[in-house]
């Protein structure tokens, strides 16, 4: 399980059931939201760099991951 994720699903019911049960006002709401999005916005999707491909050579790297998989799933 991704903790931030989570983290951030459970605020944003809480938040968002407030906001809709008339217990939290739209400012308040807006200014959880306007946080949150910052917060977020710092952290990056991911850390990995990802380097850019051809189509046939993605396809090529990808018929040589399957054939890998396929030959362990054939010696078990």
């Amino acid at each position: 399980m991704n903790a931030d994720m989570c983290n951030f699903l459970g605020s944003f019911e809480e938040n968002r059931s407030s906001f809709e049960s008339y217990f939290t006002s739209k400012e308040l709401y807006d200014v959880w939201k306007e946080k949150t999005v910052q917060y977020y916005s710092d952290l990056p999707l991911t850390k990995k760099a990802y380097e850019k491909l051809a189509p046939t050579t993605r396809l090529k790297r990808r018929n040589a991951l399957l054939e890998i998989t396929i030959s362990r799933k054939k010696k078990k």
